[in-house]
């Protein structure tokens, strides 16, 4: 029973630590855009969905945040605005997988780091490739 509970509780902190990175990859994700966008000056305004609406909208494949900024921005702006969401996910599964690397001694870090690195990798690939409304699409559409 003692070894049950142990594992549970192992599982529950690798859930937590899944889902955890995942929300902080989006907010993080979303604040890439928003400071690129205000170092231009493009005066963004960042909209992120209360809980009960991010279950709604991850179903209906609506995004859960997004950052608007000023119309008036270049193309290269626009370029570099939407490049920065992803290469936050990019940094943060880098940084996630060298915690994981380096976690030999310590097998519940390698496994919370491996935990947070999944959502990380895949954020910034499902945001870089060019499919519906992703950050991608609106890379390629300025190239």
């Amino acid at each position: 029973m003692n070894t049950l509970l142990s594992k549970s509780a192992k599982l529950l902190l690798i859930v937590i630590v899944f889902l955890s990175s995942f929300i902080g990859n989006v907010l993080l994700h979303e604040t890439g855009h928003y400071l690129t966008a205000s170092m231009f000056g493009l005066n963004p305004s960042m909209y992120v969905s209360s809980p009960a609406e991010s279950l709604n909208y991850i179903f209906e494949s609506k995004p859960i945040a997004s950052v608007s900024f000023s119309e008036s921005a270049s193309n290269e702006q626009t370029f570099l605005v939407g490049l920065m969401g992803p290469a936050v996910n990019l940094f943060l599964a880098v940084i996630f997988l060298v915690i994981y690397i380096e976690s030999k001694q310590n097998k519940y870090i390698g496994k919370s780091a491996l935990a947070a690195f999944l959502p990380s990798i895949l954020s910034f690939i499902i945001n870089i490739l060019p499919l519906g409304s992703t950050d991608g699409s609106v890379l390629l559409s300025l190239l």
